[in-house]
């Protein structure tokens, strides 16, 4: 009971993750026998967090029965805590990331590697058209103009103000459809606020949220696209831009933060400001609608993010 009251009041906000009223540490140091013997009988001679905060706490009760150095691997800007400083190699997903945990938790610049999480660009591809009309829904293959957007419906992901914008441009780019893959993330009543906006807006014949795919999928429906749209308000490093740009799409994201490490604006996307409507709109009847434009940008998306392939970051993180 203690553990699921913790972890609901943890999740709703209520408490932060490292507050003196039953913070992880404390929990974890309740069970901290159990821990010892588990590293005793494995007896490591390293150990990686793959997160940050429950992670980093259990990892670093950890270390105290070990000489094991601890790893971890940090993705997301708000998951991020105070236990960084005490970690031996912390793996950052962006510069941006890099410099959060440098400036907010005076992490020691000299522990910290910067190793993109990797995408398979042999999976990630332009797709045919063939390959496309095998998984994406016929009733959208020939739509005139084609968005697409892929995220949990969760806070930060900002689907209600590209809605807005999409109920904005939806008379100047007439057969324009948009497809949205994701399911609620655990957060029903974000998702509830999401669709209600959907049909506030007018957006049942436009909008289409499809729920979750595959992974096999997932080519198909940005290989379908003509631009991946998402005013996301803050990211570790997006996998779903990456992708979008490995299977040839452009993209129109958010002009700071790790976003912009990955859209160069004119070059393989647009940045814009996530909180603007009118300037996700403009964006996406500009991209749209000025072929020459989309043409330059797509030519540039796949090479874009060859940097960020699967086998260079297993390359660094072996290195290290």
């Amino acid at each position: 009971k203690r553990v699921s009251d913790l972890y609901s009041r943890l999740c709703s906000g209520e408490i932060s993750f490292d507050s003196p009223d039953g913070s992880f540490r404390d929990l974890l140091e309740d069970h901290a026998e159990e821990i010892g013997e588990s590293v005793n009988e494995f007896n490591p001679s390293l150990m990686r967090a793959f997160n940050t905060h429950f992670a980093t706490e259990l990892g670093l009760v950890a270390r105290s029965y070990s000489g094991a150095p601890l790893m971890v691997s940090a993705h997301d800007p708000t998951r991020l805590t105070p236990a960084l400083s005490e970690v031996d190699a912390l793996v950052c997903e962006s510069h941006e990331l890099r410099r959060l945990c440098i400036e907010n938790f005076s992490v020691d610049p000299g522990r910290i590697s910067v190793i993109h999480n990797g995408i398979d660009m042999d999976y990630f591809y332009p797709n045919s058209d063939s390959e496309i009309s095998d998984v994406v829904p016929k009733e959208f293959l020939d739509a005139k103009y084609k968005v697409f957007s892929s995220s949990r419906l969760v806070r930060g992901k900002n689907i209600e103000v590209l809605l807005r914008a999409i109920s904005t441009v939806r008379g100047e780019l007439p057969g324009l459809i948009h497809l949205h893959l994701g399911d609620d993330g655990g957060q029903p009543s974000k998702a509830a606020e999401i669709y209600r906006a959907q049909e506030e807006l007018g957006l049942k014949n436009t909008s289409y949220f499809l729920g979750s795919k595959s992974k096999s999928e997932l080519p198909a429906y940005y290989s379908w696209a003509d631009v991946f749209v998402l005013p996301t308000l803050w990211e570790g490093l997006s996998r779903v831009m990456r992708e979008s740009l490995a299977c040839g799409t452009p993209v129109i994201a958010t002009d700071y933060g790790s976003s912009s490490e990955i859209v160069r604006s004119g070059y393989n996307g647009v940045s814009i400001d996530p909180n603007s409507v009118d300037e996700i709109a403009d964006s996406m009847v500009r991209v749209l609608k000025d072929n020459k434009l989309r043409k330059g940008l797509e030519k540039n998306a796949r090479g874009s993010v060859a940097k960020y392939s699967s086998e260079k970051s297993m390359k660094s993180y072996s290195a290290l």
